[in-house]
């Protein structure tokens, strides 16, 4: 982005603003902010009066150093934790809320939050599997676990297309700041879903569902169509002439 992602404007305020405000607006019971990159400039931006800052002097090495100092501050009386980022501004909270709850009914050790299927985050830990987390190293986030507790994993739906949202370019900024943004991915999705005579053509051969729009997931959107998959490539703000390689795509064009 050439400068901290944090406090990017969407509208008035700051990705963190917004973020921060959406948590405080749930039932967490606190929250412990990660700073690392300009850590000094954000903190002179953005009132942090009611968090417990952390500072991870090792963000260089990767998200994993910084997850695993977020997990280290955790009341240690806490069940778990939910592991919210600062690029995803729309989240309400009301889903943070109903990832609680999900865990508070079931005590599961991992809740993953899904719309329409797509799986998003945040995610909620258990504190169960936070020895785990801590071994974690480099540029690796808590996902690395999720494989060695598929049966202990929740998927919760939520009618928040948010959890997809999030900000890695400046054109994803730039989508996210019109007024209609959120309803506009909101809209394409339901319409890559019920896609009529197009989908039910697709439906004779295997389908191959790419999620995002990296150079690996071309590389598997391309690799698809050699194989006669019908490809769909998912990104709430994807552009079809993005991707070529995919059949449809849940995005814009």
């Amino acid at each position: 982005m050439g400068s901290a992602k944090q406090l990017l404007r969407l509208g008035d305020r700051p990705l963190l603003a917004h973020v921060l405000d959406n948590v405080r607006a749930s039932s967490v019971a606190e929250i412990v902010l990660v700073l690392g990159f300009e850590a000094e400039a954000i903190q002179r931006e953005i009132k942090l009066h009611d968090v417990r800052l952390i500072v991870n002097s090792q963000y260089r090495q990767g998200m994993g150093t910084s997850l695993k100092a977020g997990l280290a501050a955790v009341d240690p009386e806490a069940e778990g934790a939910l592991v919210v980022l600062a690029d995803q501004p729309l989240v309400r909270p009301g889903t943070l809320d109903r990832l609680i709850a999900e865990h508070q009914a079931g005590q599961a050790q991992i809740v993953i939050p899904t719309y329409r299927g797509f799986r998003g985050n945040p995610v909620l830990l258990d504190r169960s599997i936070f020895p785990e987390l801590m071994g974690l190293n480099g540029d690796i986030g808590c996902r690395a676990v999720f494989g060695d507790h598929l049966d202990g994993i929740v998927k919760s739906p939520v009618d928040d297309v948010g959890i997809l949202l999030d900000v890695d370019e400046r054109n994803d900024l730039e989508t996210l700041a019109t007024p209609d943004g959120a309803w506009q991915a909101r809209a394409l999705l339901e319409t890559a879903e019920c896609g009529g005579q197009q989908v039910a053509a697709a439906e004779a051969q295997p389908e191959l569902i790419v999620v995002g729009r990296d150079t690996l997931a071309m590389a598997l959107a391309r690799l698809g169509r050699i194989l006669r998959f019908t490809v769909t490539a998912v990104d709430p703000l994807l552009a079809t002439a993005d991707f070529p390689a995919a059949d449809r795509a849940a995005g814009g064009g």
